[in-house]
């Protein structure tokens, strides 16, 4: 499957869910051109990103897929929202390896506002002590809108 620079469309398919469950998470064509759409930005903040941490010397700057495309099946299985943005190929949940999550959060915040980057939600997922758990990055909704919204989820 297509591959950017740092993130890959089989990559964002993966889920330890859907191999527990025997769900074969593959996209159809329309989804597999959202997740091209995502891997495109996706890719311009990895680079962003790895600047800031060498910059700051916080160590390896990858970033660690925890959820991108989700087939109904798996969505379900997830308890995802049946609008959910991952269900499209337009959302990833990820996080940096190196745990500077709160950094994380706020680069991105700083790197869409600055890039001004079209974007639906950026959500701070399940924080303890104000730190994400992990980041949810939409890229659009099911409309197609690009709300830019920017919240917690606790």
């Amino acid at each position: 499957l297509i591959m950017g620079k740092y993130f890959t469309i089989s990559e964002l398919c993966e889920s330890d869910k859907a191999d527990k469950l025997g769900i074969v998470n593959v996209p159809n064509e329309e989804e597999t051109k959202h997740l091209e759409e995502l891997i495109e930005v996706i890719d311009r903040i990895r680079e962003a990103w790895t600047k800031l941490c060498e910059k700051n010397n916080w160590g390896r700057p990858s970033i660690k897929t925890n959820s991108g495309f989700r087939n109904e099946a798996l969505n379900k299985a997830v308890g995802g929202s049946s609008t959910s943005a991952h269900r499209l190929g337009y959302a990833i949940d990820f996080e940096p390896n190196n745990q500077r999550n709160k950094e994380f959060y706020d680069f991105l915040i700083e790197w869409l506002r600055d890039n001004k980057q079209p974007f639906d939600q950026l959500i701070n997922e399940k924080p303890r002590c104000g730190i994400p758990s992990w980041v949810h990055f939409g890229l659009k909704n099911r409309k197609g809108q690009q709300r830019g919204q920017i919240f917690t989820l606790v």
